[in-house]
């Protein structure tokens, strides 16, 4: 018996320890500090009372019913949500964003482009090349080899400019060249 209480207090403590680690504190800005982005909406995410708002030139997410900052106001713009990411830009460097404002890319590129398929998008790295990731951020195509990656279409193929002869060409999902462009 005593030794089923030590057990018990055990438990209870480490789950106090937890509970405290874990807990994450709610914050709260009223809206009258803030002005709410109202040209466009979160429309694709799930929350409807999630709205982007700006203040002192920088971007979060706010719960425009009861104030709960959803995504820390430090963004230097949020775009909207395409397939479920929106690109973020955070001191001159963009990343993504999931539905339920997760950071799923830290903000480390000079440029992503929206995804307009849902797989994958370009990015410019600091090199000034371009490249591609998927919806992970892993990088697809390194930024090495292209000066300009356009978005693909649904067969996968993008118009691409070549770094080493200069020209346009068609490339697939791997980065091989399908064929010269017209």
């Amino acid at each position: 018996m005593r030794k089923t209480l030590y057990t018990l207090g055990i438990l209870a403590i480490i789950l106090a320890v937890f509970t405290f680690i874990t807990h994450k504190k709610k914050e709260y800005v009223s809206l009258d500090d803030v002005y709410v982005v109202k040209y466009t909406s979160l429309a694709e995410n799930q929350n409807e009372d999630a709205v982007r708002v700006i203040k002192d030139d920088k971007w979060g997410i706010v719960n425009k019913k009861t104030g709960e900052i959803l995504l820390n106001i430090e963004y230097d713009n949020i775009d909207e949500f395409y397939y479920g990411l929106a690109v973020i830009q955070k001191d001159g460097k963009y990343g993504l964003m999931d539905l339920k404002f997760n950071i799923v890319v830290e903000p480390k590129w000079n440029y992503i482009n929206p995804f307009y398929n849902y797989t994958y998008t370009t990015v410019n790295a600091k090199n000034g090349k371009a490249g591609v990731i998927d919806r992970k951020g892993n990088i697809i195509i390194k930024p090495l080899y292209y000066d300009y990656i356009s978005s693909f279409n649904n067969d996968l193929v993008a118009l691409a400019k070549n770094i080493k002869d200069n020209k346009n060409v068609i490339i697939d999902i791997k980065g091989n060249v399908v064929r010269q462009a017209k």
